[in-house]
Protein backbone atom coordinates (compact mmCIF):
# COMPACT_ATOMS: atom_id res chain seq x y z
CA UNK A 1 0.00 0.00 0.00
CA UNK A 2 2.57 2.38 0.98
CA UNK A 3 4.56 1.53 -2.16
CA UNK A 4 1.48 2.50 -4.78
CA UNK A 5 1.14 5.86 -2.71
CA UNK A 6 4.62 6.49 -3.25
CA UNK A 7 4.34 5.61 -7.18
CA UNK A 8 0.79 8.05 -7.14
CA UNK A 9 3.01 11.02 -5.30
CA UNK A 10 5.96 10.65 -7.74
CA UNK A 11 3.13 10.55 -11.27
CA UNK A 12 2.03 13.51 -9.94
CA UNK A 13 4.85 15.13 -9.28
CA UNK A 14 6.38 14.27 -12.65
CA UNK A 15 3.33 15.25 -14.42
CA UNK A 16 3.50 19.00 -12.89
CA UNK A 17 7.06 19.31 -13.63
CA UNK A 18 6.08 18.15 -17.09
CA UNK A 19 3.33 20.80 -17.76
CA UNK A 20 5.45 23.02 -16.17
CA UNK A 21 8.20 22.81 -18.86
CA UNK A 22 5.61 22.83 -21.27
CA UNK A 23 4.38 25.83 -20.37
CA UNK A 24 7.90 27.98 -19.97
CA UNK A 25 9.05 26.55 -24.07
CA UNK A 26 6.70 28.77 -25.59
CA UNK A 27 7.50 31.75 -23.69
CA UNK A 28 11.13 30.89 -25.03
CA UNK A 29 10.25 30.78 -28.45
CA UNK A 30 8.26 34.41 -27.60
CA UNK A 31 11.57 35.91 -26.68
CA UNK A 32 13.38 34.77 -29.37
CA UNK A 33 10.40 36.14 -31.97
CA UNK A 34 10.88 39.48 -30.27
CA UNK A 35 14.50 39.42 -30.23
CA UNK A 36 14.43 38.85 -33.64
CA UNK A 37 12.21 41.39 -34.40
CA UNK A 38 14.18 43.69 -32.77
CA UNK A 39 17.06 42.92 -34.55
CA UNK A 40 14.97 42.95 -37.67
CA UNK A 41 14.21 46.77 -36.48
CA UNK A 42 17.78 47.80 -35.21
CA UNK A 43 18.77 46.49 -39.50
CA UNK A 44 15.82 48.26 -40.97
CA UNK A 45 16.87 51.64 -39.61
CA UNK A 46 19.95 50.89 -39.80
CA UNK A 47 19.39 50.88 -43.95
CA UNK A 48 17.36 53.91 -43.58
CA UNK A 49 19.85 55.73 -42.03
CA UNK A 50 22.13 54.39 -45.09
CA UNK A 51 19.42 55.90 -47.46
CA UNK A 52 19.32 59.35 -45.82
CA UNK A 53 22.99 59.56 -45.73
CA UNK A 54 22.84 58.36 -49.46
CA UNK A 55 19.75 60.95 -50.31
CA UNK A 56 21.66 63.75 -48.38
CA UNK A 57 24.86 62.94 -50.80
CA UNK A 58 22.83 63.36 -53.79
CA UNK A 59 20.94 66.16 -52.61
CA UNK A 60 24.17 67.98 -51.82
CA UNK A 61 25.62 66.98 -55.20
CA UNK A 62 22.41 68.00 -56.81
CA UNK A 63 22.67 71.70 -55.24
CA UNK A 64 26.11 72.15 -56.22
CA UNK A 65 25.22 71.53 -60.23
CA UNK A 66 22.48 73.84 -59.86
CA UNK A 67 25.15 76.56 -59.65
CA UNK A 68 27.08 75.64 -62.21
CA UNK A 69 28.33 78.82 -64.93
CA UNK A 70 30.32 77.37 -67.45
CA UNK A 71 27.57 77.64 -70.16
CA UNK A 72 26.90 81.12 -68.78
CA UNK A 73 27.51 83.80 -71.41
CA UNK A 74 30.13 86.48 -70.58
CA UNK A 75 29.20 90.11 -72.12
CA UNK A 76 32.14 91.34 -73.47
CA UNK A 77 31.68 93.98 -70.76
CA UNK A 78 32.24 91.68 -68.01
CA UNK A 79 35.30 89.98 -69.75
CA UNK A 80 36.85 92.90 -69.98
CA UNK A 81 36.74 94.60 -66.25
CA UNK A 82 39.29 95.04 -64.62
CA UNK A 83 39.46 96.24 -60.82
CA UNK A 84 41.47 99.26 -60.03
CA UNK A 85 43.89 98.89 -57.62
CA UNK A 86 43.91 100.58 -54.07
CA UNK A 87 47.90 101.77 -54.31
CA UNK A 88 47.24 104.54 -56.40
CA UNK A 89 50.05 107.35 -57.39
CA UNK A 90 48.45 109.15 -60.43
CA UNK A 91 48.12 112.79 -59.16
CA UNK A 92 44.57 112.92 -60.74
CA UNK A 93 42.99 110.36 -58.80
CA UNK A 94 44.21 110.90 -55.88
CA UNK A 95 42.34 114.60 -55.97
CA UNK A 96 39.34 112.80 -56.78
CA UNK A 97 39.60 110.47 -53.77
CA UNK A 98 40.25 113.30 -51.55
CA UNK A 99 37.59 115.22 -52.74
CA UNK A 100 35.15 112.37 -52.02
CA UNK A 101 36.66 111.63 -48.78
CA UNK A 102 36.30 115.19 -47.92
CA UNK A 103 32.22 115.54 -48.84
CA UNK A 104 31.37 112.42 -46.40
CA UNK A 105 30.81 113.16 -43.02
CA UNK A 106 33.25 111.56 -40.21
CA UNK A 107 31.55 109.28 -38.68
CA UNK A 108 29.58 109.33 -34.92
CA UNK A 109 32.13 108.98 -32.35
CA UNK A 110 30.51 105.74 -31.21
CA UNK A 111 31.71 104.40 -34.52
CA UNK A 112 35.27 102.99 -33.89
CA UNK A 113 34.42 101.55 -30.46
CA UNK A 114 31.32 99.54 -32.13
CA UNK A 115 33.78 97.65 -34.64
CA UNK A 116 36.81 96.95 -31.75
CA UNK A 117 35.48 94.20 -30.01
CA UNK A 118 33.12 91.80 -29.31
CA UNK A 119 30.51 93.01 -26.81
CA UNK A 120 29.10 91.35 -23.87
CA UNK A 121 25.39 92.59 -22.95
CA UNK A 122 26.12 94.79 -20.17
CA UNK A 123 29.09 96.40 -21.90
CA UNK A 124 26.82 97.09 -25.16
CA UNK A 125 24.03 98.71 -23.28
CA UNK A 126 26.52 100.76 -21.02
CA UNK A 127 28.32 102.19 -25.16
CA UNK A 128 25.27 102.83 -26.76
CA UNK A 129 23.12 104.31 -23.40
CA UNK A 130 25.88 106.90 -23.29
CA UNK A 131 24.63 108.98 -26.94
CA UNK A 132 21.25 109.93 -26.38
CA UNK A 133 20.53 109.85 -30.25
CA UNK A 134 21.86 106.64 -30.85
CA UNK A 135 19.94 105.70 -27.83
CA UNK A 136 16.54 107.19 -29.32
CA UNK A 137 17.40 105.88 -32.87
CA UNK A 138 17.76 102.38 -31.72
CA UNK A 139 15.03 102.40 -29.82
CA UNK A 140 12.84 104.14 -32.65
CA UNK A 141 13.99 101.40 -35.13
CA UNK A 142 13.09 97.89 -33.15
CA UNK A 143 9.96 99.65 -32.04
CA UNK A 144 9.36 100.19 -35.71
CA UNK A 145 6.37 98.03 -37.88
CA UNK A 146 9.56 96.23 -39.02
CA UNK A 147 9.77 93.71 -36.20
CA UNK A 148 6.53 93.59 -35.21
CA UNK A 149 6.54 93.72 -31.75
CA UNK A 150 3.46 92.88 -29.65
CA UNK A 151 4.82 94.89 -26.83
CA UNK A 152 7.04 97.82 -26.93
CA UNK A 153 10.65 97.56 -26.07
CA UNK A 154 11.75 100.71 -23.90
CA UNK A 155 15.26 100.44 -22.84
CA UNK A 156 18.46 99.39 -24.79
CA UNK A 157 18.65 96.61 -21.77
CA UNK A 158 15.27 95.20 -22.88
CA UNK A 159 16.63 95.65 -26.32
CA UNK A 160 19.47 93.50 -26.28
CA UNK A 161 17.58 90.55 -23.99
CA UNK A 162 14.50 90.35 -26.81
CA UNK A 163 16.91 90.95 -30.08
CA UNK A 164 20.43 90.18 -29.36
CA UNK A 165 23.77 91.70 -28.67
CA UNK A 166 24.30 91.40 -32.56
CA UNK A 167 21.05 92.78 -34.21
CA UNK A 168 21.40 95.62 -31.22
CA UNK A 169 24.99 96.50 -32.29
CA UNK A 170 24.28 95.76 -36.47
CA UNK A 171 21.41 99.19 -35.95
CA UNK A 172 23.62 101.11 -33.62
CA UNK A 173 26.85 100.99 -36.19
CA UNK A 174 23.98 101.63 -38.94
CA UNK A 175 23.00 104.32 -37.15
CA UNK A 176 26.55 105.57 -36.79
CA UNK A 177 27.32 105.26 -40.14
CA UNK A 178 24.68 107.56 -40.93
CA UNK A 179 24.76 110.54 -43.69
CA UNK A 180 22.11 112.90 -42.73
CA UNK A 181 23.13 114.92 -45.97
CA UNK A 182 19.82 115.93 -47.52
CA UNK A 183 20.60 115.65 -51.34
CA UNK A 184 18.70 117.53 -53.76
CA UNK A 185 18.13 115.49 -56.42
CA UNK A 186 15.08 112.72 -56.00
CA UNK A 187 17.25 110.15 -57.74
CA UNK A 188 20.14 111.05 -55.93
CA UNK A 189 18.11 110.48 -52.69
CA UNK A 190 16.72 107.36 -53.90
CA UNK A 191 19.53 105.73 -54.28
CA UNK A 192 20.91 106.95 -51.51
CA UNK A 193 18.32 105.28 -49.70
CA UNK A 194 18.43 102.12 -51.54
CA UNK A 195 22.27 102.17 -50.84
CA UNK A 196 21.16 102.58 -46.89
CA UNK A 197 18.80 99.97 -47.08
CA UNK A 198 21.30 97.09 -49.26
CA UNK A 199 23.75 97.79 -46.11
CA UNK A 200 21.51 97.25 -43.56
CA UNK A 201 20.23 94.08 -44.69
CA UNK A 202 23.61 92.83 -46.02
CA UNK A 203 24.71 93.10 -42.35
CA UNK A 204 21.49 91.41 -40.64
CA UNK A 205 22.01 88.21 -43.59
CA UNK A 206 25.88 88.35 -42.59
CA UNK A 207 24.52 87.39 -39.18
CA UNK A 208 22.41 85.54 -39.71
CA UNK A 209 24.94 83.05 -42.24
CA UNK A 210 27.58 83.39 -39.90
CA UNK A 211 25.70 81.96 -36.79
CA UNK A 212 24.01 79.16 -39.27
CA UNK A 213 27.65 78.30 -40.26
CA UNK A 214 28.87 78.59 -36.65
CA UNK A 215 31.43 80.74 -37.57
CA UNK A 216 32.94 82.56 -34.60
CA UNK A 217 32.63 86.27 -33.93
CA UNK A 218 29.09 86.58 -36.45
CA UNK A 219 29.07 89.92 -35.22
CA UNK A 220 32.69 90.87 -37.07
CA UNK A 221 31.15 89.31 -40.49
CA UNK A 222 27.94 91.72 -40.03
CA UNK A 223 29.96 94.85 -39.41
CA UNK A 224 32.15 94.22 -42.41
CA UNK A 225 28.97 93.62 -44.45
CA UNK A 226 27.37 97.01 -43.17
CA UNK A 227 31.17 98.80 -43.95
CA UNK A 228 31.37 97.73 -47.17
CA UNK A 229 28.80 100.00 -48.47
CA UNK A 230 30.77 102.79 -47.16
CA UNK A 231 32.49 103.38 -50.80
CA UNK A 232 29.16 103.74 -52.80
CA UNK A 233 27.35 105.66 -50.23
CA UNK A 234 30.62 108.49 -50.11
CA UNK A 235 30.94 108.21 -54.37
CA UNK A 236 27.32 108.68 -54.25
CA UNK A 237 27.27 112.09 -52.08
CA UNK A 238 29.42 113.53 -54.19
CA UNK A 239 28.73 112.37 -57.59
CA UNK A 240 25.09 112.57 -58.02
CA UNK A 241 25.86 111.94 -61.83
CA UNK A 242 26.44 108.47 -60.66
CA UNK A 243 22.78 107.97 -59.24
CA UNK A 244 21.09 106.24 -62.18
CA UNK A 245 23.76 103.01 -61.67
CA UNK A 246 21.78 102.57 -58.51
CA UNK A 247 17.43 103.54 -59.61
CA UNK A 248 18.50 101.23 -62.85
CA UNK A 249 18.56 98.45 -61.39
CA UNK A 250 22.24 98.10 -62.96
CA UNK A 251 24.33 95.07 -61.68
CA UNK A 252 27.35 95.49 -59.62
CA UNK A 253 29.96 95.19 -62.31
CA UNK A 254 28.27 97.20 -64.28
CA UNK A 255 28.29 99.96 -61.60
CA UNK A 256 31.80 99.40 -60.72
CA UNK A 257 32.67 99.79 -64.74
CA UNK A 258 30.93 103.26 -64.75
CA UNK A 259 32.45 104.16 -61.64
CA UNK A 260 36.15 103.35 -63.01
CA UNK A 261 34.93 104.68 -66.51
CA UNK A 262 33.88 107.94 -65.21
CA UNK A 263 36.33 108.67 -61.99
CA UNK A 264 38.94 106.04 -62.59
CA UNK A 265 38.28 104.98 -58.99
CA UNK A 266 36.05 102.44 -57.69
CA UNK A 267 34.21 101.71 -53.97
CA UNK A 268 36.57 99.51 -52.21
CA UNK A 269 39.31 101.92 -53.11
CA UNK A 270 37.25 104.95 -51.05
CA UNK A 271 35.64 102.94 -48.62
CA UNK A 272 39.18 101.61 -47.57
CA UNK A 273 40.77 105.15 -47.67
CA UNK A 274 37.23 106.03 -45.46
CA UNK A 275 38.14 103.49 -42.99
CA UNK A 276 42.25 104.13 -42.48
CA UNK A 277 41.16 107.69 -41.73
CA UNK A 278 38.71 106.82 -39.64
CA UNK A 279 41.39 104.91 -37.73
CA UNK A 280 39.11 101.38 -37.59
CA UNK A 281 41.01 98.46 -37.44
CA UNK A 282 43.33 97.37 -39.88
CA UNK A 283 41.56 93.66 -40.50
CA UNK A 284 38.32 95.79 -41.48
CA UNK A 285 40.64 97.90 -43.80
CA UNK A 286 41.57 95.15 -45.25
CA UNK A 287 38.20 93.79 -45.87
CA UNK A 288 36.79 96.21 -47.07
CA UNK A 289 39.76 96.71 -50.08
CA UNK A 290 39.29 93.55 -50.93
CA UNK A 291 35.44 92.98 -51.14
CA UNK A 292 35.10 93.23 -54.96
CA UNK A 293 37.37 90.61 -55.46
CA UNK A 294 35.34 87.95 -56.49
CA UNK A 295 33.86 90.24 -59.14
CA UNK A 296 36.19 89.75 -61.30
CA UNK A 297 39.69 87.18 -62.28
CA UNK A 298 42.12 87.87 -59.28
CA UNK A 299 45.59 86.55 -60.01
CA UNK A 300 46.56 83.86 -57.50
CA UNK A 301 49.30 85.84 -56.02
CA UNK A 302 46.90 88.93 -54.71
CA UNK A 303 44.91 85.88 -52.72
CA UNK A 304 47.84 83.72 -51.03
CA UNK A 305 48.45 85.78 -48.34
CA UNK A 306 44.80 85.27 -47.14
CA UNK A 307 44.23 82.49 -44.76
CA UNK A 308 41.41 80.35 -44.87
CA UNK A 309 39.47 82.02 -42.06
CA UNK A 310 39.65 85.31 -43.54
CA UNK A 311 38.59 83.81 -47.04
CA UNK A 312 35.60 81.96 -45.78
CA UNK A 313 34.97 85.81 -44.05
CA UNK A 314 35.35 87.54 -47.22
CA UNK A 315 33.30 84.92 -49.32
CA UNK A 316 30.17 85.06 -47.04
CA UNK A 317 30.28 88.57 -46.74
CA UNK A 318 29.91 89.02 -50.87
CA UNK A 319 27.29 86.58 -50.88
CA UNK A 320 25.43 88.41 -48.15
CA UNK A 321 26.22 91.83 -49.99
CA UNK A 322 24.99 90.54 -53.40
CA UNK A 323 22.42 88.92 -52.10
CA UNK A 324 20.93 92.86 -50.55
CA UNK A 325 21.76 94.07 -53.81
CA UNK A 326 19.55 91.98 -55.60
CA UNK A 327 16.56 92.49 -52.79
CA UNK A 328 16.92 96.18 -52.65
CA UNK A 329 18.71 97.40 -55.45
CA UNK A 330 17.13 95.06 -57.90
CA UNK A 331 14.21 94.34 -56.40
CA UNK A 332 14.09 90.80 -55.63
CA UNK A 333 11.29 89.87 -53.16
CA UNK A 334 11.86 86.47 -51.77
CA UNK A 335 15.40 83.98 -51.86
CA UNK A 336 13.39 81.62 -53.74
CA UNK A 337 13.09 83.83 -56.60
CA UNK A 338 16.78 85.29 -56.14
CA UNK A 339 17.83 81.90 -55.99
CA UNK A 340 16.26 80.40 -59.60
CA UNK A 341 18.80 82.17 -61.53
CA UNK A 342 21.54 83.11 -59.30
CA UNK A 343 23.90 80.92 -61.31
CA UNK A 344 23.19 83.33 -64.06
CA UNK A 345 24.26 86.34 -62.48
CA UNK A 346 27.18 87.53 -63.76
CA UNK A 347 28.21 89.08 -60.03
CA UNK A 348 28.26 85.44 -58.98
CA UNK A 349 30.22 84.13 -61.81
CA UNK A 350 33.66 84.11 -60.15
CA UNK A 351 32.43 82.87 -56.86
CA UNK A 352 31.20 79.54 -58.68
CA UNK A 353 33.78 79.55 -61.21
CA UNK A 354 36.34 79.08 -58.70
CA UNK A 355 37.03 76.55 -55.45
CA UNK A 356 34.72 78.11 -52.86
CA UNK A 357 35.55 77.26 -49.20
CA UNK A 358 33.42 74.01 -48.14
CA UNK A 359 31.49 76.40 -45.17
CA UNK A 360 30.63 78.52 -48.27
CA UNK A 361 29.76 75.26 -50.28
CA UNK A 362 27.02 74.67 -47.19
CA UNK A 363 25.85 78.21 -47.04
CA UNK A 364 25.07 77.43 -50.59
CA UNK A 365 23.38 74.68 -50.14
CA UNK A 366 21.33 76.07 -47.06
CA UNK A 367 19.82 78.24 -49.50
CA UNK A 368 17.53 75.18 -50.81
CA UNK A 369 16.78 74.59 -47.20
CA UNK A 370 12.70 75.54 -46.20
CA UNK A 371 13.41 76.85 -42.81
CA UNK A 372 16.68 78.94 -43.71
CA UNK A 373 14.70 80.49 -46.76
CA UNK A 374 12.10 81.35 -44.23
CA UNK A 375 14.51 83.18 -41.99
CA UNK A 376 16.06 85.07 -45.33
CA UNK A 377 12.62 86.04 -46.50
CA UNK A 378 11.78 87.11 -43.03
CA UNK A 379 14.70 90.06 -43.20
CA UNK A 380 14.03 90.79 -47.09
CA UNK A 381 10.86 91.93 -45.28
CA UNK A 382 12.13 93.55 -42.35
CA UNK A 383 13.93 95.58 -44.84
Amino acid sequence: MEVSISIVIFSVFALILWRLNSIKKPHRNTNTRANNTSVQYRATKSNIARTDNSLASEFTEKVTKEFNVDDVELPKEFNSLELIKTDINNKEQQQVIEEICRGFRKPHPLLLPLTQKAFEPNELFDLIKSDPQITAKVLNRVNSSAFALKQPITSINHAIIYLGIGTVKNIAMHFAVENEVKFESNIQQNAYQKLWSASYLASSLGLLFAKELLLDDASDISTRCLLNYLGDMAILSTHPELAPSYNEQKALYQRVSDHQSQLNINTQIIGSKLARYWQLPRTLVRSIENNLSFLAATPASETNDINENEQVKYQVCYIACRLADLAVINEKSCLETIRYDLNKQLDFYYLFKNEQQPKVKQLLNLFHDMSFSKKVNSLLLIN
